[in-house]
């Protein structure tokens, strides 16, 4: 006999006030859903607040959860609209928050106590080692990246915290949150809940020993994991997620109904294999599977069965299909039976009793004195008639006992105003027994406690960041980022190395060093994804760096970061934070800046956004081809055989004849695609004072590097401001510097 596994949350999603009262009926324990600001999915309809605060209160009703989706980068003049945007839904008993935004997840934890916060995937949170970390900012839940096996979801979970994982629905070739395609290429943030989904489109590719036509290498199928329910329950998930708040309420609906079915058979007894009948598996493919269904990471590091291949696109859903799941699910209604008996006795107040089987007393309202009827007394069918009247609430009138004493006079208003009473109080306790801990919100909200009653601009009139920079890094300079050893044999043999200020080597150039670093000023750059199976690897990486006299590191995940203070380490390596770790409005800056001496900007700001986080502890890279993707999938296995190399180069071409450069890095197994032009602000850098400058070389020769330094280095050290007369680049971008991204 297996022992007692937990009972896990389904979670849905919903785009529509239809789509999540389907997923509620269809079975789902939560709901996700947006609201008219901050999410993921701006194109799905998302909930009016006050829509939104009547959701919680019906799912409340009936034990569910609501967690609202904030889940995108704020920029710092919005940051002072989220204070009243999230009160409403505080004050209605919102459960929780899933959030990407670090400011964001500072503010929340300090004006919205006993509020959940979830750590979204789009924080790309990859294993273990950030969990203390996470507990310690008051995240209660992770929502890993969609990229971890099952193992490595356990490990977390192993960790102490509560897990969330994808179980259906779409897949990402890019790891959320680390892409930057869509908003580089359109203008089109994935950060901001815009994507255009460039990466559906079809590309060629070439590598070594692939040359393909016009195809969709970067499609991934959808996710479905009816098979493997079993064992994502007994590796003890917290949570199963249905992504899809921009499909439509069937889909919701039936695919929510689906596992909620096969979720119970398995705690029914969970000794039994978990049969999925032909029929639900058909449900499931016609509910807008893209392509074919697979998966997911869950077994398997990537491979070429996960991607589409041809043109990515749904099916037509059978109208019968369609119309099943608006019947049961869609046209329904939840509704509690209660039980009613009011008492009328002349000279003493109304009395209205209520009784529902969730709970196990009756409640009680009062009302006005009872008086004598000057006239024609009450009559006992018309005061039945209007107790009755439940049309407009979540109950159904199972028994009504009215004991009327006297002749007494009872009119229709105090009638419907004692129902009212009756009902409200009957909701908020069913709701208090399913959820306690809302009634000590319910104070907080009241102005007991917190922030709540203060306006937004004394909630959030602008942080001061009071966090020094270290004392190495407390000057503006300019810094320059090599990649491969030819690269670093450039720079070191240029007169550029002179004026450093940081000069970041990647792990090649490290071991290029020969056992010392003959520069203070040396900064190791660590890899982009960091995994469970990557650690051995990167601890030993970091045990060189500190032999060699390495001083800074440039961290690029929150893994990383996580390993770092895990190792003791963060006393001995000044820490850097890349762009990949946000850092969007005053807010974020100064909750980074406890855990890093320097801050890159962002890629995604103007030049006007940046302009309250520029200071000396801020970089800025001015010139670089800027990364688009990060993607556990990998274009040799998917159009050609893994070499498991070091490296690997290959390069996608786009409709417009554009080439992105694309690297493998076989250590960690990920793939880098790069913008097809670098960005260069050698145009703009008048308007880039009081903050460093960084020069980053990925995919150029030696020779190019060269050239670029030679301009840059005559533009930034002459005094009177003259530039070269040419930049060593025929095509390049300012990317969002005079663009304002979605």
């Amino acid at each position: 006999m297996s022992e007692t596994k937990h009972k896990v949350e389904l979670l849905a999603p919903a785009g529509s006030m239809e789509a999540f009262l389907g997923a509620i009926h269809a079975g789902a324990d939560a709901v996700y859903v947006g609201g008219e600001k901050f999410s993921a999915r701006a194109y799905a309809d998302n909930l009016s607040t006050e829509e939104l605060c009547r959701c919680i209160r019906y799912a409340h009703l009936f034990g569910r959860r609501v967690y609202l989706t904030l889940n995108t980068l704020i920029k710092e003049t919005e940051f002072p609209e989220i204070y009243d945007f999230v009160r409403p839904f505080y004050e209605a008993g919102l459960d929780g928050v899933i959030l990407q935004d670090f400011g964001v997840l500072s503010f929340l934890r300090r004006e919205f106590p006993g509020l959940l916060l979830h750590a979204s995937t789009q924080m790309a949170i990859t294993g273990p080692d950030i969990v203390p970390w996470c507990k310690k900012q008051g995240i209660s839940r992770i929502v890993p990246a969609r990229e971890l096996s099952l193992r490595e979801l356990k490990e977390i979970r192993d960790a102490g915290i509560e897990v969330e994982c994808f179980i259906h629905g779409a897949m990402c070739y890019c790891y959320s949150g680390m892409c930057l395609m869509s908003s580089i290429l359109g203008g089109r943030s994935s950060n901001r809940g815009r994507c255009a989904q460039p990466c559906r489109l079809p590309y060629e590719a070439e590598g070594n020993g692939f040359h393909t036509k016009e195809s969709y290498p970067l499609s991934l199928k959808d996710m479905c994991t009816i098979d493997h329910l079993p064992q994502l329950i007994e590796a003890g998930m917290s949570s199963f997620k249905i992504e899809g708040r921009m499909k439509r309420s069937e889909y919701a609906a039936g695919v929510t109904a689906v596992y909620r079915k096969y979720i119970d058979l398995y705690f029914e007894n969970p000794d039994q294999p978990l049969c999925i009948s032909k029929k639900d598996r058909e449900v499931l493919n016609h509910l807008y599977i893209r392509s074919d269904a697979q998966d997911g990471y869950l077994f398997k590091q990537n491979g070429r069965e996960m991607v589409t291949g041809e043109k990515p696109g749904y099916e037509e859903v059978p109208q019968e299909l369609l119309d099943r799941i608006r019947h049961e699910h869609l046209e329904r209604k939840l509704a509690y039976p209660i039980s009613m008996r009011a008492e009328f006795r002349e000279g003493n107040a109304a009395k209205l009793y209520l009784k529902a089987a969730s709970i196990q007393q009756e409640i009680s309202v009062t009302g006005p004195v009872v008086e004598r009827a000057q006239k024609l007394p009450s009559d006992e069918s018309a005061v039945r008639k209007q107790l009755s009247r439940l049309g407009n609430t979540d109950f159904t009138l199972r028994d009504l006992d009215i004991t009327i004493d006297g002749d007494v006079f009872l009119p229709n208003g105090m009638l419907n105003q004692l129902r009212r009473d009756g009902i409200v109080k009957l909701e908020d306790t069913i709701i208090y027994g399913y959820f306690p801990e809302l009634k000590l919100r319910k104070c907080s909200a009241d102005g007991e406690g917190g922030s709540l009653g203060a306006s937004a601009e004394t909630v959030y009139p602008g942080v001061k960041n009071d966090v020094k920079a270290k004392k190495h890094l407390s000057q503006t300079g300019l810094s320059v980022l090599v990649s491969t050893p030819e690269q670093l044999d450039a720079c070191l043999s240029h007169p550029v190395l002179a004026q450093l200020q940081l000069l970041y080597i990647s792990e090649d150039c490290l071991y290029r060093l020969d056992g010392a670093a003959e520069q203070e000023n040396l900064a190791l750059v660590l890899p982009y994804i960091c995994r469970s199976k990557d650690k051995e690897h990167l601890t030993a990486l970091l045990k060189q760096a500190k032999r060699f006299g390495i001083r800074f590191l440039l961290v690029r995940n929150l893994e990383e970061l996580g390993l770092i203070r895990e190792l003791h380490l963060e006393d001995v390596f000044e820490l850097i934070a890349d762009a990949s770790l946000y850092c969007w409005n005053r807010e974020a800056k100064a909750f980074l800046l406890k855990e890093f001496a320097r801050l890159t900007m962002p890629y995604e700001l103007n030049s006007r956004e940046t302009r309250n986080l520029t200071d000396e502890r801020m970089e800025r890279v001015i010139y670089g081809y800027i990364p688009l993707m990060q993607s556990a999938n990998c274009l040799y296995r998917t159009l050609g055989e893994c070499h498991d190399t070091v490296y690997g180069k290959a390069v996608l071409t786009d409709r417009l004849h554009k080439r992105f450069s694309v690297q493998t890095d076989c250590r960690y197994c990920y793939n880098t695609i790069y913008n097809s032009v670098p960005l260069s602000l050698h145009n703009k850098l008048d308007g880039l004072q009081g903050t460093n400058y960084c020069l980053q070389f990925t995919v150029e020769s030696a020779d190019e590097v060269c050239a670029v330094l030679d301009y840059y280095c005559g533009w930034l050290t002459d005094k009177k401001g003259r530039k070269p007369a040419h930049f060593p680049c025929e095509e390049f971008t300012t990317a969002h510097e005079n663009r304002q991204v979605e």
